[in-house]
């Protein structure tokens, strides 16, 4: 297998990117940047219009999963097939959810090892209705929270990680 080592970095957590964002990501040379979903799509076709090898990486972001609760895969379906498809001219790959271990639960799930089989079976369900929507993208398994557990949800979510295209990593120095 081939590895490639990209310089990449995250993008701004918020709908709007200002000129200092686009003069970054222009200025050190970014290969690849991940965005927010609900990032407004202008900004993804600035950023492809300055830099047309630019690989786009887009977090699925939904709302409605925090602490409180989490949606079906269905209903997550609903909400992002569409912004899968207007981001088709510019971002493939999307990561599915984000740190669904947090011991927190401030994205919804937690770090047991009932919350990863339950975070593995929502996966799972959620990566089969995208692809049959949305054939063309690369889905990723999230990039977990560190250390809340993370080497034991890698292990409960196996079955998810093996399905999915590619697998998101949080490296923090």
């Amino acid at each position: 297998m081939n590895r490639i080592c990209r310089v990449g970095l995250h993008g701004r957590n918020d709908v709007d990117f200002g000129d200092a964002d686009f003069r970054v990501i222009t200025d050190a040379k970014i290969e690849t940047v991940k965005m927010m979903s609900h990032t407004r799509p202008a900004h993804f076709q600035r950023l492809k219009q300055l830099r047309p090898d630019l690989e786009i990486i887009t977090r699925l972001y939904d709302d409605r999963i925090d602490q409180r609760g989490r949606v079906t895969p269905e209903d997550f379906a609903r909400r992002m097939i569409p912004l899968m498809l207007q981001l088709q001219p510019y971002s493939v790959k999307f990561e599915v959810h984000n740190e669904p271990n947090h011991m927190d639960r401030i994205e919804g799930w937690g770090d047991t090892g009932d919350d990863a089989r339950d975070f593995n079976a929502w996966f799972l369900r959620t990566y089969d209705i995208l692809k049959h929507y949305c054939p063309w993208a690369q889905l990723g398994f999230p990039g977990l929270a560190i250390p809340h557990r993370d080497l034991e949800w890698i292990d409960v979510c196996r079955p998810a990680v093996d399905k999915a295209d590619w697998l998101g990593v949080h490296c923090y120095w």
